[in-house]
C-alpha cells in the first residue's frame, strides 16, 4: 500500500487497531475477574459450610429460636426473684405491724405516707427534708408517739423473761448485795427480789438504759424519728424472741443456755462492723489501747481495763439514730448563711453488701419509685441491711442453738463474726465460782504459784493449800462444778445483719403491672402488707 492509499485509509485502520486492542483488553479483565468471583465464593461457600456444620453439630448455637428461649428464661428468673421477695417479706408480716394501741386514725395517716398508687413503698421513698404536712405525720400522732414508744421498752425484759431496772436507782437495782461466792452484781436470780417466778436471764440495767434512750426525746420527735424508733422496736422484739427461743426449754436459772445479756447495740450504734474479719496489726493494736505503753505483745491494757472502758462506752453510749434529726453538717459560724440541710436519719444507719455503712444518699435512690436503672444498687431496693451487736453470757456448748435461731428469725439475723472471751465468763459470773475479774496476763503470771487453784481448789502438797483466791474455803474441781450452776459459761459477743425485707416492687425487677408472668397470671401489687 502506498502512502496515498495508507493516508486515505488511516482512519479505519486505527479505529481497528483501538478496537482490537480494547476487545482483548476486556476480554483479559474478565477472564481475571471471572476467576477472582470464582475463588471468592468457593471462600464464602466454604465459610457459610463451616458456620452451617457448627450449627448443625450445636442445636444451642445462638438464633432467632435461642433468643426467644433465652428472653423467656430471663422473665422467669425474674419471676423467681420475685416470688422469692415477696416470700421473705410475707413472712415478717407479722412482725413488722404498728401496735394497734396506736389507734385507727394514726394507722390510717401512716398510709396516707407509704402507700402511693396502691403500692407500699419503704420509709426511705418519702421526701425528705420536708415541711409539708403531706411528707410528715400529723403532730397530735407524733406528740402520741412520743408517749407511747417508752411503754414498749420495758415489756422486751418479758419476752426474755428478765425483769425491768433500769427506772429504778442504783441502790435499788443493787439492793441485797452480792452472795457469797458471787461478784458484786453477778449473783444468782432468786425468787425473794420480786414476787413471781424468778428471772431466767439477768438484762444489765446499763443496756437496758441504752436501749431506753433510744426512745426518749425531749421534744416532740420528728415523722422520720417516729418510723425509725418503731422499726428499732420490730428488730429488738426480734432479737429478744431468738434468745427466748434459745432459752425456751429452761424453767429455772439453773437450766439456761442464756444467762445475762450484757450489753445490745444496734443500728448506728453497733460500731465496727466494717471491721468484722479483719486481723490489726499489733501497731494498730497497741495505738487502739490508748498508744500501747508495754513492751512488744504488751497492749498497755489489761482485761480490767477494756472492761472499765467498755462501761464507759455504754454509759456515754447514746443513739443517734432518733436523737440526731435534727443536727446539720458543719459548724455554726455565727454568720447570716443558711443552715446546712438536715442529714437523713438513715445515714450510716445500714450497712451495703460489703459491710461499710451505707449513705442515705444512695438508699433513698435505690428505694424511689420507679423502674430500677442501676443494676449495682437493686439489692438495696430489695432489703435493708440493719448491723447489731450482741455481748452474752452463755453456756458455750449450746452455741449452734443460738446461731441456728438467729437463721430462722422471721426478721433473718446472719452472724457475721462470733468471738469468745475465755475468761470473761469466770471473771464476772460466777461460772467459775465467781470473785474479781483475773485478765490473762495475771493467769499467766500465777500460774507458777503452787498451791493455788485460780478457781477454787488448792493443789495437793502446795504450799498454799487451802488458799482460794474468791474467798472461801478451797474446794476441789470436781466440787466446784457440782456446786457452781454454769460450768460451761462464757462470755461471747456477736455482729449480725439483720435482714429488713422493703415491700415488693415488680417494676424494680422490670416487671410491669401489665406483664404476665410465666404461669399466665397477673402479678398483683400487695396493697395490705404492713408498713416497714
Amino acid at each position: 500500500m502506498d502512502t496515498k492509499s495508507f493516508k486515505k485509509y488511516s482512519f479505519w485502520i486505527a479505529t481497528s487497531a483501538v478496537l482490537v486492542v480494547f476487545l482483548t483488553g476486556w476480554y483479559l479483565t474478565t477472564k481475571k475477574l471471572k476467576g477472582d468471583a470464582e475463588m471468592f465464593l468457593g471462600d464464602i461457600k466454604a465459610g457459610y459450610s463451616s458456620v452451617s456444620a457448627v450449627i448443625s453439630s450445636n442445636p444451642n448455637h445462638p438464633n432467632e429460636f435461642s433468643h426467644t428461649m433465652t428472653k423467656k428464661l430471663v422473665d422467669e428468673l425474674r419471676q423467681n426473684l420475685l416470688d422469692a421477695w415477696e416470700l421473705q417479706y410475707k413472712r415478717q408480716e407479722d412482725v413488722l405491724v404498728w401496735p394497734k394501741e396506736l389507734g385507727d386514725d394514726f394507722l390510717a395517716d401512716l398510709d396516707r405516707l407509704l402507700i402511693k398508687d396502691g403500692q407500699r413503698h419503704p420509709v426511705e421513698a418519702i421526701t425528705y427534708p420536708s415541711e409539708e404536712a403531706q411528707y410528715n405525720l400529723q403532730q397530735h400522732f407524733l406528740e402520741q408517739y412520743q408517749l407511747f414508744a417508752e411503754t414498749q421498752v420495758p415489756p422486751l425484759a418479758d419476752v426474755i423473761r428478765s425483769r425491768w431496772e433500769a427506772d429504778k436507782t442504783a441502790d435499788e437495782a443493787s439492793e441485797g448485795g452480792a452472795l457469797p461466792g458471787f461478784a458484786g452484781g453477778a449473783q444468782p436470780n432468786t425468787q425473794s427480789q420480786s414476787l413471781g417466778p424468778p428471772a431466767i436471764l439477768t438484762w444489765g440495767v446499763q443496756s437496758q438504759r441504752n436501749i431506753l434512750s433510744r426512745f426518749t426525746w425531749s421534744s416532740t420527735p420528728t415523722t422520720m424519728q417516729v418510723l425509725y424508733a418503731q422499726e428499732d422496736l420490730w428488730v429488738l422484739n426480734q432479737i429478744m424472741m431468738v434468745l427466748n427461743e434459745v432459752n425456751k426449754d429452761a424453767l429455772v436459772p439453773s437450766k439456761a443456755v442464756i444467762t445475762e445479756l450484757v450489753n445490745l447495740e444496734v443500728g448506728r450504734n453497733a460500731e465496727g462492723i466494717q471491721d468484722v474479719g479483719k486481723i490489726l496489726s499489733v501497731a494498730d493494736l497497741k495505738a487502739a489501747a490508748f498508744g500501747g505503753g508495754g513492751g512488744d505483745g504488751d497492749l498497755g491494757m489489761d482485761e480490767g481495763d477494756m472492761e472499765g472502758m467498755e462501761g464507759m462506752e455504754e454509759g456515754m453510749s447514746t443513739d443517734s439514730d432518733s436523737s440526731s434529726e435534727g443536727s446539720t453538717d458543719g459548724a455554726d459560724t455565727g454568720t447570716a448563711t443558711a443552715k446546712a440541710a438536715p442529714t437523713h436519719p438513715a445515714h450510716h444507719r445500714y450497712v451495703d453488701n460489703t459491710l461499710n455503712r451505707l449513705e442515705s444518699e444512695r438508699l433513698q435512690s435505690a428505694v424511689q419509685p420507679g423502674p430500677q436503672a442501676d443494676l449495682s444498687t437493686i439489692y438495696l431496693a430489695v432489703a435493708k441491711r440493719y448491723p447489731i451487736r450482741l455481748r452474752l453470757k452463755m453456756n458455750l456448748t449450746k452455741l449452734p442453738d443460738l446461731l441456728t435461731a438467729c437463721s430462722n428469725a422471721k426478721l433473718p439475723i446472719e452472724i457475721l463474726q462470733v468471738s469468745v472471751n475465755g475468761s470473761a465468763g469466770r471473771s464476772s459470773s460466777g461460772g467459775g465460782g465467781g470473785g474479781a475479774s483475773a485478765g490473762e496476763g495475771m493467769n499467766e503470771g500465777m500460774e507458777g504459784m503452787e498451791g493455788m487453784d485460780m478457781f477454787g481448789g488448792g493443789e495437793e502438797g502446795g504450799g498454799g493449800e487451802g488458799m482460794d483466791m474468791f474467798g472461801g474455803a478451797a474446794q476441789t474441781t470436781t466440787e466446784r462444778l457440782i456446786l457452781t450452776n454454769f460450768p460451761y459459761e462464757e462470755e461471747i459477743e456477736l455482729y449480725g445483719i439483720v435482714y429488713i425485707y422493703n415491700p415488693v416492687n415488680n417494676q424494680k425487677l422490670g416487671i410491669t403491672p401489665d406483664q404476665e408472668n410465666v404461669n399466665g397470671e397477673m402479678p398483683a401489687a400487695n396493697e395490705d402488707a404492713p408498713a416497714p
